[in-house]
């Protein structure tokens, strides 16, 4: 019964979910790019 109530703390409430934070999939964001390419608007590589 401890182990139970101790691990209450550790829940993650305030992480996005898979489809935003309301859950309709639809981003906040306003300066988004309207097009890419393998060298155009790639920030990861």
């Amino acid at each position: 019964m401890c182990l139970v109530f101790s691990a209450e703390p550790l829940r993650a409430e305030d992480w996005p979910a898979f489809r935003g934070p309301l859950g309709n999939g639809i981003s906040q964001e306003t300066d988004v790019p309207l097009k890419w390419s393998a060298e155009e608007n790639i920030l990861w590589k």
